[in-house]
């Protein structure tokens, strides 16, 4: 989904939560970051989400290997 933060991908959910990474972040620091939130059973868009559980960024050569 395009965000003005980037275009982001929701990429895992459970009952509790929701994963959501960057794909092209509008920031060079958010390239590839992984985004955990408390589920929101009424949200429709990732301003909705406000429980951040945790964040993470996966450095480019990770990615290069996760790629590969």
């Amino acid at each position: 989904m395009s965000h003005g933060t980037g275009k982001i991908e929701p990429v895992a959910m459970t009952e509790k939560l929701i994963i959501f990474r960057y794909h092209n972040a509008a920031k060079p620091e958010d390239e590839g970051r992984s985004l955990v939130f408390g589920r929101n059973p009424d949200a429709f868009w990732l301003d909705d989400y406000s429980l951040t559980i945790a964040t993470h960024v996966m450095t480019k050569e990770v990615c290069a290997d996760l790629a590969a």
